[in-house]
């Protein structure tokens, strides 16, 4: 048994977007990926909000707290975020409350299944929206960053392109989406891509280069053909979007990285 308190990471940059009124579950329900139901068993959520060609525009953590339903979001995207859920509320009897800044914390060595256990991957521990207990020690945002990537788990703020990635491109149609619920915004094309396995590239862990500076969007390029784009990144390690059959011939090593240091013929370009 694991005696060392857990350690935890306090992320700054997220912000909580309250809802309340008698229909703000039906509201949200028709449009976002994930089905509002489970939160009677699991009580946080992970879902997104797409265009309505199933394309990528904001993603989100959702729990309950007494008449309301609380969304936990980017800090950068919080006011964008709050500004197209009122062009879908209509009529109907909805309360949106601004967006407030909120430190959100991350309890990385928790042991699992926990209430608030991060719905993405029980290895990034519990989610907590209040100070955690003075006696835990308190680590680097590096660290939790590094876990998250070698668990090759997409952040939509640095991973996403807004209004261009599809959430299977992501490595988000499983965690994010309920393919059982009803109709939501961009339902068609993610259920598609889904059912045919239409995706030839995914988000993936990959080792850089020592002598190369990652930067988003950076085109990775091998044997004169362009493979893949790099998206977030801590250090040398980071999550690049990658061709398959790319992935395929280079392979990977025993923790599931593509380790293009030790790739020949592999050039970055901004």
């Amino acid at each position: 048994m694991n005696l060392t308190p857990p350690r935890f990471v306090r992320l700054d940059n997220r912000a909580l977007i309250h809802i309340s009124g008698r229909d703000r579950f039906d509201f949200l329900q028709g449009l976002i990926t994930q089905d509002l139901t489970k939160l009677e068993k699991q009580p946080l959520l992970y879902s997104c909000l797409l265009t309505a060609q199933g394309k990528f525009l904001y993603d989100f953590f959702i729990f309950q707290s007494d008449d309301e339903i609380i969304l936990d979001c980017a800090l950068d995207q919080a006011q964008q975020l709050h500004k197209k859920l009122g062009f879908y509320r209509l009529r109907k009897d909805v309360s949106l409350k601004s967006p407030i800044p909120h430190p959100v914390f991350a309890l990385i060595d928790e042991i699992s299944p926990q209430p608030f256990s991060d719905p993405r991957h029980s290895s990034l521990g519990v989610r907590c929206y209040e100070t955690p207990d003075h006696n835990l020690q308190e680590t680097s945002f590096d660290v939790y960053d590094q876990l998250r990537i070698s668990l090759c788990i997409a952040d939509g703020e640095r991973d996403a392109w807004r209004e261009k990635s599809s959430l299977a491109e992501l490595g988000l149609d499983e965690c994010a989406v309920s393919h059982t619920k009803g109709c939501y915004i961009g339902q068609e094309l993610t259920a598609r891509m889904k059912l045919r396995g239409l995706n030839k590239k995914s988000l993936t862990p990959v080792i850089f280069p020592n002598d190369y500076a990652p930067q988003k969007g950076d085109v990775i390029s091998h044997e004169n053909q362009d493979v893949g784009e790099v998206r977030s990144f801590c250090h040398k390690i980071g999550l690049c979007v990658l061709k398959h059959d790319f992935i395929d011939k280079i392979g990977r090593d025993a923790n599931n990285f593509v380790d293009l240091s030790n790739c020949a013929n592999v050039l970055i370009t901004t």
